[in-house]
């Protein structure tokens, strides 16, 4: 990060066609944040998922404008998915919010013509479960949203962590402390996949009873009720082209992918049948001399009495030695 009372430097974040020149700028802290952002989505070839708990603003949006401007200055058919978790409870109709986020992310695009249409596909998706079902008794099962941050690039490259994109949180005084990774390799296909599930339950849900499930979204070019985004994102049989980093100062280290689908995912909500919450138990279990976290909360998280915000019991959620750390 800059130096907290602020610099001026050249931000390649404000570079929004091929080739062009960064202009230089006086920012202040955590401006690597936005700039890795920026730099992660620019290197899309055909493939792109950027998926976040809320939309973009400020700084952050505009880094993002400036990336998808950037890519249409490509002249390549990529196909771009935007995945978001929590509505704007202010508007009526969600999906005149996801469009104005449409209509501010390509506002920088050349327009379209006959000659030189533009070959970005993009849509923007929203899912937050809110609906009471037969099955589900418990007051924090009641409500579910996307609550992923992936950038992933051509099933080959992916920003992952815990960054919102929200500038007064994280750009301002006082900011939230928050870790993020660049990772290059497999991860990146199956964060793909893990996005698909979740565009695949928006694209065919509607609404539940008592509630609202899903079917928000909207397209660019063209706008159309029934055309949402293509899932597979990536068909079957398309690999990403992994050439491995030459940076010197990235680390070469064996990873695996696991994620929770929540209400979408065919398991109880919150419940340690979830693929993420064994992967959790299973580390634990397996540990031999250390255990290194690095945790939002060393959950779970306990909140007054009938609020849908509580976790449950530590039975319900960990292991036997995960248990025995957190809950005694």
């Amino acid at each position: 990060p800059s130096d907290p009372e602020g610099v001026c430097t050249a931000l390649k974040s404000t570079v929004s066609a091929p080739g062009g020149t960064p202009s230089e700028l006086c920012v202040g802290h955590s401006v690597s944040l936005y700039e890795e952002v920026y730099s992660t989505i620019i290197q899309a070839e055909r493939y792109l998922d950027i998926s976040s708990l809320e939309l973009a603003d400020g700084i952050f949006l505009a880094a993002i404008r400036n990336a998808i401007t950037f890519l249409d200055g490509k002249d390549q058919t990529i196909d771009i998915r935007f995945l978001t978790g929590l509505p704007d409870f202010t508007a009526l109709h969600q999906d005149r919010h996801l469009q104005r986020f449409m209509t501010n992310v390509t506002r920088d695009i050349r327009e379209p013509t006959r000659l030189r249409p533009t070959r970005l596909r993009i849509t923007i998706g929203q899912w937050f479960h809110a609906a009471l079902r037969p099955d589900v008794t418990a007051p924090e099962d009641l409500a579910s949203w996307n609550h992923a941050k992936i950038i992933a690039v051509d099933g080959r490259l992916t920003l992952e962590g815990g960054h919102n994109w929200a500038s007064n949180a994280y750009l301002k005084s006082s900011p939230i402390l928050d870790a993020s990774l660049v990772v290059e390799g497999d991860v990146a296909k199956h964060a793909h996949r893990f996005l698909d599930q979740q565009w695949h339950y928006i694209c065919t849900s509607g609404w539940g009873l008592l509630g609202y499930s899903g079917r928000y979204f909207v397209s660019f070019p063209d706008s159309r009720a029934d055309d949402c985004a293509p899932v597979p994102l990536m068909p079957p049989g398309v690999t990403g082209d992994f050439t491995q980093t030459k940076d010197e100062a990235a680390l070469v280290a064996a990873t695996f992918s696991v994620g929770h689908l929540g209400p979408i995912g065919g398991t109880r909500w919150f419940s340690a049948t979830g693929t993420s919450d064994a992967a959790i138990t299973a580390m634990f279990d397996s540990a031999k001399g250390s255990i290194k976290l690095a945790l939002q909360d060393l959950g779970p998280a306990f909140a007054p009495a009938g609020w849908y915000m509580t976790y449950g019991s530590c039975s319900r959620y960990a292991g036997p030695s995960f248990e025995a750390l957190l809950c005694r």
